[in-house]
């Protein structure tokens, strides 16, 4: 009776082998096969690319003019943002952000500093702050204070930013104005 019981469990066994090798086969099929297609789709997404690379280009350095253009006017006549630091029109915006960066005098001074930081304060994780190429890590030390920034040799900048926005329909506002018109 063991033996048959045995021979049964083998049988499980290698037909649970025979079903695991299957699978794998159908799973190695289906990535070599999805592999392929990914090949084929990014050679005739060149192909389209290279037809519309010279229209790309030409509408890539006409934007960039622009908006040069733009951000110059606009800077001229900061009279224009007074009461609101954008100016929509049906064919776009432009617009100012405020924002800031940091800027680090000493980079050398700055990471000598932090690791003194870290032997005065155990808790103080100087590491987070210091990046491997052995540079202050700005998007951790923007997260202190500018008091605890200038201790490290760091000052917070502010400055405006400038951007243009194409103009684009937005359909759900659209609606909503048209049945407001109505109303």
């Amino acid at each position: 009776m063991a033996n048959v019981e045995a021979v049964e469990a083998d049988a499980a066994k290698q037909a649970d082998l025979a079903n695991l090798v299957n699978l794998l086969g159908v799973f190695s099929a289906a990535a070599n096969g999805l592999q392929a297609l990914e090949a084929s789709i990014n050679e005739q997404l060149m192909d389209l690319i290279d037809e519309h690379q010279k229209d790309y280009a030409q509408l890539q350095e006409a934007m960039t003019k622009a908006e040069t253009a733009c951000e110059a006017l606009t800077l001229m006549h900061p009279e224009w943002f007074k009461v609101k630091r954008s100016i929509r029109t049906p064919y776009g915006t432009v617009k100012f952000h405020s924002g800031t960066k940091l800027l680090v005098e000493n980079p050398e001074g700055t990471i000598l500093l932090l690791r003194a930081e870290k032997k005065a304060d155990p808790k103080f994780k100087a590491e987070e702050f210091i990046r491997s190429a052995e540079e202050p890590n700005l998007e951790m030390l923007e997260r202190l204070d500018d008091e605890t920034l200038a201790r490290f040799q760091v000052r917070r900048v502010r400055a405006d930013k400038f951007s243009v926005e194409a103009a684009k329909l937005d359909m759900g506002k659209a609606v909503k104005e048209a049945a407001e018109a109505k109303g």
